[in-house]
């Protein structure tokens, strides 16, 4: 089992136990001890969500205003740090296509092949409106998007022609440091997982339980050429409690307390053939109760007991890690 971590105060989400009040002021020497800690104790991933905008009505109050432009944080997190993956999230129809894919080549060529970019197809209608995306076609969109930045990152003089991309034959470099980016995707729908399945070398299930993951995952391995390949699955460390579209809390969340209850739960998710998580800081326990950091210096206390204490012993639990990060594994 390996463990994201999203740096608290990058975004103002008040979701699965909310932002610390601390983090409310968080600094860019925080953002810099964070990532750096995060990387000497051995989490995995530095995750960074995506939105550009919130509509003024009840979804800006359930998902909170701040969210900063993933590919640019992710930028400043790659450049603080030397060993750890740092995933942005991308919605790809809301990006011109060519300007994405020298983003995302850029951090890959600059960082060592360390950007590990979650494409995802969106759900926003109103913030692709805003962005003048195409919202009914997003999925195909999306495909078009994958294929023509594969050429772009892959080709000495690509091109490609389809429905909703151009790209003339061209020059185009930097060129991925190991040859290729590794790509995970978001998306539970059955299309986003046969696109998973051609593409991917990891999934980022959204708005679905640990129980319902296996089933998702036989479904990715029964697509041509997923059969046998090394993948990452990622799912969230609890179920969740939100509408998948509104953002609105339906349920409290169910933390387990304490270190017993935590590697249990890890070993479920690893039976669950989940092999990447999020990091449950709040469910340290303190006289048996849920208790968030009230401090950033509390803060890195959690770190360092979730590293020390947790990781290294549930680091077993899981399917085999797929080869995005076993690429970077080998060159620490």
């Amino acid at each position: 089992m390996r463990y994201t971590l999203t740096i608290p105060g990058l975004t103002t989400f008040p979701g699965l136990g909310g932002q610390p009040g601390w983090a409310n002021d968080l600094t860019p020497d925080h953002i810099r001890i964070i990532a750096e800690r995060a990387e000497k104790l051995g989490f995995s991933h530095l995750v960074i969500p995506w939105h550009m905008a919130m509509p003024p009505d009840e979804f800006a109050l359930n998902m909170g205003a701040r969210w900063p432009h993933s590919i640019a944080a992710a930028g400043m997190l790659l450049g603080a740090t030397r060993t750890i993956q740092v995933a942005p999230l991308v919605v790809a129809p809301c990006h011109q296509p060519i300007e994405l894919a020298k983003a995302l080549v850029t951090l890959d060529w600059m960082s060592g092949g360390r950007c590990l970019p979650v494409i995802l197809s969106g759900y926003v209608q109103w913030e692709f409106g805003l962005l003048g995306a195409d919202y009914e076609n997003r999925d195909a969109v999306t495909d078009d998007y994958v294929e023509a930045m594969l050429r772009l990152w892959g080709e000495a003089k690509p091109s490609y022609d389809g429905r909703f991309v151009k790209v003339p034959e061209l020059v185009f470099e930097p060129k991925p440091r190991r040859g290729r980016i590794p790509l995970w995707f978001g998306g539970r729908a059955k299309r986003a997982l046969r696109r998973m399945a051609k593409y991917g070398d990891g999934w980022m299930s959204y708005a679905t339980a640990a129980a319902d993951i296996p089933a998702a995952v036989d479904y990715i391995r029964a697509q041509p050429g997923a059969e046998t390949r090394p993948l990452d699955i990622f799912c969230y460390f609890v179920d969740p409690t939100h509408d998948p579209v509104s953002h609105k809390e339906t349920v409290a969340p169910e933390f387990p307390i304490g270190d017993a209850a935590i590697i249990e739960r890890a070993r479920f998710l690893g039976d669950c053939k989940i092999n990447v998580t999020t990091t449950p800081l709040n469910s340290y326990a303190e006289r048996g109760k849920l208790m968030p950091s009230r401090s950033f210096e509390e803060y890195l206390a959690r770190l360092d007991w979730f590293g020390q204490e947790i990781i290294p012993v549930t680091r077993a639990f899981g399917e085999t890690p797929g080869v995005a990060n076993a690429a970077v594994q080998q060159n620490t």
